[in-house]
C-alpha cells in the first residue's frame, strides 16, 4: 500500500514538472530562437550584398575582393534563408532534445527518489520488528543500515535499550537464584546450629563425668578427644555463621560519598593488612560523588583483596584500583597480578560455594555476597578477564546527582 501512495506521489509530481518545463521552454527558449531567426537580419544582409556590388563599380582595382565578400554574404543569405523555412521543425527539435533531457533527469530523480523510499521502508520494518522483539523480551535484534538520519539513532536507541533489558533480565535472575541460595543456608544455618548446641551440652557433661573418673589414663585421652571435638565443633560453627551472614545479607544504608577520597582512605588503612599485597591506585579523576554504604563497600574491596592475596600464596603481588568516570557511572577496576581464576569456574563464579580453595578453608560465599551487594547499590561487579597475568574485576557505581550549591568543606564519616 505505501508503495502505491509513493508511485502515485511520483507520478504527479513528473505531470507537474513537465507542465512547468512546456510553459517555461515556450517563455525561454521561443525568444531566443526568434532573435537567432530575426527576418530583419535577411534584409541586411540583401542590402550588404547590394552595396558590394556598388562598391565594386566604383573601386575596380578591388574588385576580387568585394567579389569575394559578395560570395561570402551571399552563402550567408542562402543559408539564413533555409534556417527561416524550416523555423518550425527547428524549434520542434530543439523543444524535443530540452523535453527529452528534462524527462530523463526527472525519471533519474524519481528513481533515486523511489529507491530512497523503498529502503526507508524497509529500515523502519526493520524498527518495527525490533520493537516487537523487544515487547517480548528478545535480545536478537535485526542491525539497521547505518546511516546519518533519524532512523538509525532510533534503531540505536533500541538497541541500547534491549541491552539494558538483558542486563537488568540477567541482574534479576541471578538476585533471584541468589536468593534461592540465601533461603537454602538460612534453613541450613538453623538445622545445623541446633544439633552443634545439644553436641556441645553433651561434651560438657561427658567432660564431669570423665573428670570424676578414677582411671587417670581414661581421663587423659577423653580430654584429648574433647578437644579435637571441640575444635571441630568450632570449625562448623564457623561455617554456620558463613551460612547465616549470607542468609542475613541486609539492604545498604547509603550516604552520598566522594568514591576517590573513599578509595583514598581504604589504601591507606589497609595498606598493610597483606603482607604479600601491595596496593596501588591509579585515580585520573578529582572527585566522583556516588551514594554508598562504606562499611558494605569496604567489604567487597576486602574480599577482591582477600582472593588476590591467597591466590599468591607465598609470592608476593600487587594490587591496582584504576578509577574513571563513563557518561553517568564511576568505574573502578581491580587488578592483580597473580596466577588467575580457573577457566573451569569463571561462568559461575559469582555463584554461591564457588571457590578454588580446598575444602574445609573456604565457603565460596565471599564473591556472592560481594556481586549481591554492589547490586544493592544499583551497580554491578564483573570479571573482566583472568589469566597467567592476573585477574581484573569492575565495579560499576552510578554517579550521584551533584548537589544545587554544594558546600564549601565535607564532613569526613567515620565508621
Amino acid at each position: 500500500m505505501a508503495f502505491k501512495e509513493h508511485l502515485v506521489s511520483l507520478s504527479l509530481m513528473m505531470g507537474a514538472c513537465l507542465l512547468f518545463f512546456q510553459i517555461s521552454q515556450r517563455g525561454l527558449s521561443d525568444p531566443w530562437i526568434q532573435l537567432a531567426l530575426d527576418p530583419e537580419v535577411n534584409e541586411v544582409l540583401s542590402i550588404a550584398i547590394q552595396n558590394q556590388k556598388k562598391l565594386s563599380k566604383y573601386e575596380p582595382e578591388r574588385e576580387a575582393t568585394y567579389r569575394a565578400q559578395f560570395e561570402r554574404t551571399q552563402g550567408l543569405l542562402a543559408h539564413r534563408e533555409v534556417l527561416l523555412a524550416n523555423r518550425g521543425a527547428i524549434s520542434r527539435r530543439y523543444q524535443r532534445v530540452l523535453f527529452v533531457l528534462f524527462a530523463l533527469s526527472l525519471c533519474m530523480i524519481a528513481g533515486v527518489q523511489l529507491w530512497r523510499q523503498r529502503n526507508l521502508r524497509r529500515r523502519m520494518l526493520v524498527l518495527q520488528h525490533n520493537l516487537e522483539k523487544l515487547a517480548v523480551g528478545a535480545t536478537d535484534l535485526e542491525p539497521v543500515a547505518p546511516k546519518r538520519d533519524l532512523v538509525t539513532r532510533i534503531g540505536r536507541m533500541i538497541e541500547e535499550a534491549s541491552q539494558l533489558m538483558a542486563k537488568d533480565r540477567s541482574r534479576l535472575k541471578y538476585l533471584e537464584n541468589l536468593e534461592g541460595w540465601r533461603e537454602s543456608s538460612r534453613r541450613i544455618a538453623h538445622e545445623v546450629r541446633t544439633p552443634l548446641t545439644a553436641i556441645r551440652l553433651e561434651l560438657r557433661q561427658l567432660v564431669r563425668l570423665a573428670h570424676g573418673a578414677s582411671d587417670g589414663d581414661m581421663r587423659d585421652r577423653i580430654e584429648h578427644k574433647e578437644r579435637s571435638i571441640t575444635e571441630e565443633l568450632a570449625r562448623l560453627s564457623e561455617f554456620t555463621d558463613a551460612f547465616s551472614s549470607f542468609a542475613k545479607t541486609s539492604a545498604p544504608k547509603r550516604k552520598r560519598e566522594d568514591l576517590t577520597a573513599f578509595l583514598g582512605e581504604f589504601q591507606d588503612l589497609y595498606a598493610t593488612a597483606w603482607s604479600n599485597l601491595t596496593l596501588s591506585s591509579t585515580l585520573a579523576v578529582d572527585t566522583l560523588l556516588v551514594d554508598i554504604d562504606r562499611r558494605m563497600t569496604r567489604q567487597v574491596l576486602v574480599n577482591l583483596a582477600n582472593n588476590s592475596a591467597k591466590a599468591l600464596d607465598a609470592a608476593s603481588g600487587t594490587l591496582t584500583f584504576d578509577l574513571r568516570r563513563d557518561r553517568e557511572s564511576a568505574i573502578l577496576e581491580i587488578r592483580d597480578d597473580g596466577p588467575g581464576i580457573p577457566e573451569s569456574i569463571r561462568d559461575r563464579l559469582f555463584e554461591p560455594y564457588t571457590t578454588t580453595k580446598p575444602v574445609g578453608e573456604g565457603m565460596g560465599l565471599g564473591l556472592a555476597i560481594s556481586r549481591k551487594i554492589m547490586l544493592d547499590h544499583d551497580g554491578d561487579l564483573e570479571l573482566l578477564g583472568s589469566g597467567p597475568e592476573g585477574t581484573a574485576f569492575r565495579l560499576t557505581f552510578p554517579l550521584a546527582a551533584a548537589p544545587a550549591n554544594p558546600p564549601e568543606s565535607a564532613a569526613i564519616h567515620t565508621d
